[in-house]
């Protein structure tokens, strides 16, 4: 039985839902656990750390091969415990890196058998879980104590003695003495773990799972490659939809338009009947004209064929000369754009050219397109209008879409009283 809409108000006034009751356990249970066990972690890795600096010190050849024989496994053991622990507590593992290459070189093989195979990387994750981890375990043993030193006054005194025989004298602190101050104190020490649970999850993510940056590099990758080829597809496209309308249904029109200019001018010697087919081959003859000057801008909307013949300078110089105010244009580029990039330039340009004719009451247009640093292309579109434009609009807001897919940026500066102000940036690799 589904809850019906009278259900709906009582469901939102009760706070206390399975979902957060389980969250705040895992607050004031779970990361103060965590912590603990990265605090084992980190006092097994000091232990080690001490050893094998012991070694070093006053080398013995059978200690040194024992702790040959035995450090590697013991590494190996502490870094399965932390990606166990990671994983455990975030429910995403962290995978253990492939032991050996095909492609490596013999001495490296040797290294990694000697190191057993840890990585650099791992062995700095454990020396940064000695302070890490040690220090965690301390703040949170410290300050959870001294919390439940109001339930348990025994709990503090307990951790007092455990301090001062590491020689670390806490007597001078007094306990929380009101169970006012434990409400206080206690968020603080729910945050205070969670503080130290973050920032192990954050050094166990960067260190240990050295394979997730370029994995996610790769999937990065992948998918700019993949929406440059849809892209390309899309262009493709549009330019063979031209080529067929231009081809076919625009020629078959003037074909058309022709035919009914020779049977007009061979009816001009009947009479009064051939006068009235006259009037019916004109209004055909209109009617085929329109729709062949409607197609022609159906085809110039959809990929202009002066921009696939001849390239983008000589389709800005056409899109200019059309354009009924006076316009300044500048093109610095040493070689053609990909198809993609051009269109959207041109229809950049094609509609802030009609917004400054139609909206802006602008007197001179400026438009100039230039090859920037980190093979990037600017273009930047200027009147002198009444400003006030929408970016928002259904054109621009369109061409930003545009553009943005290109892993561009189109802005729009256009502030009440004008100038306007279109630039836009592609990258062209």
């Amino acid at each position: 039985m589904t809850a019906g809409p009278a259900d709906a108000p009582a469901a939102r006034r009760r706070p206390w839902t399975w979902p957060s009751l389980r969250h705040g356990a895992r607050l004031v249970v779970c990361d103060p656990l965590f912590a603990v066990l990265g605090g084992l972690t980190g006092a097994a890795t000091t232990t080690t750390a001490l050893a094998v600096l012991f070694i070093v010190l006053r080398p013995d050849p059978v200690i040194i091969t024992l702790a040959l024989a035995v450090l590697p496994a013991l590494l190996r053991g502490l870094l399965r415990g932390e990606r166990l622990r990671i994983g455990l507590f975030t429910g995403q593992a962290i995978p253990t890196p492939a032991q050996a290459r095909r492609d490596e070189s013999r001495r490296t093989r040797v290294l990694r058998y000697l190191a057993g195979g840890v990585s650099g990387r791992e062995v700095g994750y454990l020396l940064l879980m000695c302070p890490l981890g040690l220090g965690g375990l301390v703040v949170c043993f410290l300050v959870w104590s001294w919390c439940l030193g109001v339930p348990a006054p025994s709990v503090w005194a307990w951790a007092i003695e455990i301090m001062t025989s590491f020689g670390v004298d806490l007597s001078r602190i007094p306990p929380p003495s009101s169970w006012a101050a434990l409400l206080i104190a206690l968020p603080g020490a729910v945050l205070l773990a969670r503080a130290i649970t973050i920032g192990q999850i954050a050094a166990a993510r960067t260190l240990l799972d050295a394979e997730h940056r370029r994995r996610f590099t790769s999937r990065i990758e992948e998918l700019t490659a993949g929406r440059a080829r849809l892209l390309a597809a899309q262009a493709a496209e549009l330019r063979r939809i031209e080529r067929d309308l231009h081809d076919g249904a625009q020629a078959r029109l003037v074909a058309l338009t022709m035919q009914l200019a020779l049977i007009d001018r061979s009816l001009r010697t009947v009479g009064e009947q051939g006068e009235q087919a006259r009037a019916r081959l004109d209004s055909a003859r209109t009617t085929a004209s329109t729709a062949l000057t409607e197609l022609r801008g159906l085809v110039r909307g959809i990929h202009p064929p002066i921009l696939t013949d001849r390239g983008l300078e000589p389709a800005l110089e056409a899109l200019v000369a059309d354009h009924p105010l006076p316009v300044e244009l500048s093109v610095s580029l040493s070689r053609r754009l990909p198809p993609a990039a051009e269109s959207a330039v041109y229809f950049v340009v094609a509609e802030a050219l009609s917004n400054s004719a139609k909206h802006a009451s602008a007197s001179a247009v400026t438009v100039g397109l230039w090859a920037g640093r980190g093979r990037t292309v600017t273009l930047r579109v200027a009147d002198d209008g009444v400003g006030g434009a929408d970016p928002t609009g259904p054109g621009l807001a369109g061409l930003t879409d545009r553009i943005t897919a290109l892993d561009g940026t189109l802005s729009v500066d256009s502030p009440p009283g004008g100038p306007t102000i279109v630039e836009t940036r592609l990258p062209c690799a």
